[in-house]
């Protein structure tokens, strides 16, 4: 075992926390990641600090929530004065790489017909070493990118932007673009081996095969699906019936006591409901999802094997999880842009043998921005870096202990909205500051039951709602900028 192991985080966009065969899901099959969990730890209670891509990433990247970054919907990235914590592996004498999806300023500011590699020097800034950024699944209709290069070079580029020309014509019929994007659910035109995820995957294993450098690597891998269009390879489309899925959660209704306000807000502005979708449609979805997440899973295995062949799995710290969820149907939902947990909730997988225990759970409330702290402790880096996360091998080595961090409570925000969720119960305001959200997560695990406005449940709304002030005031108060750059102060003043 080596001082400072290799570190290697794996995080696919839109991967739902249940989805998981792990974690019991009745019809998703997904070996390699069982496997990973019976080599390691796998987190049950994890949350996104965002249910939305960009503001998620920018949060695991910086080791900072939303509001610290400014960062809570698609019209920024990473700030160009942040410290990641690739920077400071870097200065602890990591070499970082980069390979797949960033979803930051390429994906944000690419031309529809330009080049993602024109960004390069931006990830460099962000503290990597090596850079291979591929595009986003709707990206690859039109921009370039090194995967458009292989695909030209296999005869595949022409009849890859087609089929996603032909996904996005049929997607703009309808009159909200979620709804239009989730309809084009039908196989990718190309193998598994040439599918975007699978060149995303096989580019991280040439970078393991290939690796002879004296010090230790940091590799960072975007996996562009399950995110829709829900393109599987066709191997792997075969797999799932849409007869077989299971029924979604049913419509979100909300309860008498809910004040008419707040009842209409969820129902109109809180994710998005399809107007045309049944049943039937979901199922399709969820079909066509999982068989996305098995694909990912098999090159998951590719992955580990490799590590294995190179003799480094034993010096590898190795990280599964997502930028956040996906509805697919629950409570007449698709997407994510919400704080239902199908949406919020993530996967979460720590393996290092011989370091954490194996074939273990654990219950704490665990965050994306706890990765941050996770690798510079791991690495026994001196700088522990500028962060509000709380590295997972606290509670990795004490699973059985639900309490092993020191948080009483977690947070996610979207748009102008804010949630904060604690072990029994679930809390979401508005940008208004009016809280339209509430359950009970122990008691109504489906989240059924909104308590918002119910007499008897006054005094937990109360109480929650403090916690999110002082949750609030303590991460802004603490926040402070310092000459170039960030720091965060023990105490709210000096």
């Amino acid at each position: 075992m080596s001082e400072r192991p290799n570190l290697l985080f794996l995080l696919p966009d839109q991967h739902r926390a249940e989805a998981m065969g792990c974690a019991d899901h009745p019809v998703v099959e997904t070996p390699h990641l069982d496997r990973l969990a019976s080599e390691g730890v796998r987190f049950t209670d994890a949350t996104t600090q965002s249910p939305l891509c960009v503001p998620a990433r920018t949060s695991f990247y910086t080791g900072v929530y939303p509001h610290n970054t400014q960062v809570r919907d698609f019209s920024s990235w990473v700030p160009e004065d942040a410290t990641t914590f690739f920077e400071h592996l870097q200065e602890s004498g990591y070499y970082t790489a980069h390979v797949g999806e960033a979803d930051q300023k390429a994906w944000l500011t690419t031309d529809e017909d330009g080049d993602v590699r024109d960004n390069r020097e931006y990830l460099e800034a962000l503290g990597f070493d090596y850079v291979h950024e591929t595009l986003d699944p709707w990206g690859t209709r039109s921009q370039d990118a090194p995967v458009a290069d292989y695909w030209e070079e296999r005869g595949l580029l022409e009849t890859i932007r087609e089929d996603v020309q032909e996904r996005i014509e049929q997607a703009r019929e309808y009159d909200h673009w979620e709804e239009g994007g989730f309809s084009v659910n039908w196989p990718s035109p190309v193998s598994a081996e040439d599918h975007l995820d699978g060149y995303t995957c096989r580019q991280a294993i040439e970078f393991i095969e290939g690796y002879d450098r004296e010090e230790p690597f940091a590799l960072f891998v975007g996996i562009p699906g399950p995110h829709e269009p829900m393109d599987p390879p066709p191997e792997f489309a075969d797999r799932y019936d849409p007869a077989d899925m299971p029924d979604p959660l049913p419509p979100h209704e909300s309860p008498e006591w809910v004040p008419d306000d707040i009842a209409t807000f969820v129902e109109e502005e809180v994710g998005h409901v399809p107007e045309s979708y049944d049943v039937e449609q979901y199922k399709e979805v969820q079909a066509a999802y999982y068989a996305k997440i098995t694909h990912i899973d098999h090159w998951i295995g590719e992955i580990i094997d490799t590590l294995e062949s190179e003799g480094c799995r034993e010096d590898t710290l190795t990280v599964y999880t997502s930028d956040h969820g996906e509805l697919y149907g629950d409570h007449d939902r698709v997407a994510k842009h919400c704080f239902f947990e199908g949406s919020v909730q993530i996967p979460m997988i720590a393996s290092w043998p011989d370091e954490l225990p194996s074939g273990e759970t654990s219950d704490a409330l665990v965050e994306l921005i706890d990765l941050y702290p996770t690798a510079l402790d791991a690495a026994n880096a001196s700088e522990r870096g500028t962060t509000f996360g709380e590295s997972l091998l606290g509670p990795g080595r004490s699973p059985g202990d639900p309490n092993a961090t020191d948080r009483d409570l977690v947070c996610s925000m979207i748009y102008d909205r804010t949630m904060v969720c604690t072990q029994d119960y679930k809390y979401a305001v508005d940008g208004d500051g009016r809280g339209y959200m509430l359950f009970d997560r122990k008691t109504d695990p489906e989240e059924r039951r909104n308590l918002i406005g119910h007499p008897d449940h006054a005094e937990t709304e109360r109480e929650m709602r403090e916690a999110l002030l002082d949750f609030l005031m303590e991460t802004c108060a603490r926040y402070r900028r310092e000459g170039d750059g960030y720091r965060i102060t023990s105490e709210r003043t000096e």
